[in-house]
């Protein structure tokens, strides 16, 4: 590779294995390419020289191990030696935030974006939602229309997802599981997706599509499974039977998302209520919250 430098110092560094190399980049500019070559074996990055000159730079690098090294190159200031270091990076993303995002698992779709033994994740807030009485509107309506309704209501379900952040991570039937990047997000997706289905069952002249949702975070296992991304774990089971206690038209949600930041704030003036239950196949009882939105104060 080639990179045009200036006077100071080039570092080389594979944080992995604790090892760097550190070069000197004099002021005299260079007439012609300089040449280093950078070389990685018995775990230890070396160069064949300790100065180069400034201008274009060619650097030859080779890996002498059977092992995939990560090398960062840092072009670093004249008085790098004498004063404090600030490392910044580039604005990125986390593991979470970039699983988590639409166009990435669009780009990647069927890869195996995790490996065989999936990627823990430390803190995701997950939603399911499902429908009450929907055999009751298959079978009064037909199943043709009642399948064009639940499309529609799935259509209508993921912008709200994705306008607060969300990821739509699948469809079970009639249910949807969605992740979020926060509680915040996902309690406010909550609230909208019921506020767009009272919206829609206006245009169906009929109350037709009656929506429970049920909403829980905290770690998780990211997996690739049936070659699309998903996600498993306690936290997910518990989300999953806290949406099975919603009634319609109302969100479930643990005291995990009840003391998450901001979450206060966008409760405040709906009536919550709290109770104790058994959730199947949870050891301990769990404290949970019933919010219907058309309640508000």
């Amino acid at each position: 590779m080639e990179i045009n430098v200036r006077e100071g110092y080039l570092e080389g560094n594979d944080f992995l294995h604790d090892t760097d190399f550190l070069l000197e980049v004099l002021a005299e500019r260079s007439s012609k390419t300089d040449e280093v070559q950078i070389t990685y074996e018995n775990q230890t990055l070396h160069s064949d020289t300790k100065q180069c000159r400034s201008g274009i730079l060619k650097l030859n690098i080779k890996n002498n191990s059977s092992e995939k090294v990560p090398l960062s190159i840092y072009q670093l200031d004249s008085d790098f030696l004498t004063s404090t270091f600030l490392l910044e990076f580039d604005p990125h993303l986390s593991a979470k935030e970039l699983l988590n995002h639409r166009t990435f698992r669009t780009l990647f779709q069927g890869e195996d974006i995790v490996g065989p033994r999936g990627l823990s994740i430390k803190d995701q807030t997950f939603l399911f939602t499902d429908l009450k009485g929907s055999t009751n509107l298959y079978e009064r309506i037909g199943d043709l229309k009642a399948f064009s309704l639940v499309q529609q209501h799935f259509d209508e379900m993921s912008r709200v997802i994705i306008k607060n952040q969300g990821s739509l991570v699948k469809t079970i039937g009639d249910a949807i599981m969605a992740t979020f990047l926060s509680a915040e997000n996902a309690m406010r997706a909550a609230i909208e997706m019921l506020e767009e289905i009272e919206t829609f069952n206006k245009r169906q002249l009929e109350r037709e599509i009656i929506l429970k949702i049920g909403i829980h975070t905290g770690a998780s296992i990211a997996v690739t499974l049936n070659d699309r991304l998903d996600y498993f774990g306690q936290v997910v089971n518990i989300a999953a039977r806290v949406q099975g206690l919603a009634e319609g038209e109302e969100i479930c949600f643990t005291n995990e998302i009840y003391a998450a930041p901001r979450v206060s704030t966008i409760l405040r003036g709906y009536p919550v209520k709290s109770e104790i239950t058994q959730l199947k196949g949870i050891t301990e009882n769990i404290q949970i919250y019933r919010l219907s939105p058309k309640e508000k104060e």
